[in-house]
């Protein structure tokens, strides 16, 4: 098993496991193990899916190690954690006024883990 390829994907992982050592919150092993997975096993994920889930879990925020996708309408303000947004999904992320972070930003932001959900 060779692993990721890119070094980003790489670097991320580590932080997530290091995180999670430090934290002993397992939500960041959780999310380093779900990065790890190949590519093609990682689908991405829509707003309309992040938006309804929103409406389920209100106030936190929704985490996914994949790509977010830009398919669908934003109605309410959301807040999301991704590995890369395609750039349909930052313009309607910004004009519903959602906060949004990328993993790599989410390890230096200090964000309560118990405010965390896993999406996939």
């Amino acid at each position: 098993m060779r692993g990721p390829q890119r070094e980003k994907t790489k670097k991320i992982a580590i932080g997530l496991k290091k995180k999670a050592k430090s934290s002993k919150k397992r939500i960041y092993a959780r999310l380093a193990e779900e990065l790890l997975k190949p590519r093609r096993k990682k689908k991405p994920i829509n707003l309309w899916k992040l938006c309804k889930l929103a409406k389920k879990f209100p106030g936190r925020w929704l985490v996914t190690a994949s790509k977010v996708l830009g398919y669908g309408k934003v109605d309410t303000k959301i807040k999301v954690i991704g590995f890369e947004f395609s750039s349909n999904a930052i313009a309607k992320l910004k004009s519903s006024k959602s906060e949004f972070l990328t993993l790599e930003e989410m390890l230096n932001s200090k964000i309560n883990p118990s405010e965390m959900v896993i999406v996939k």
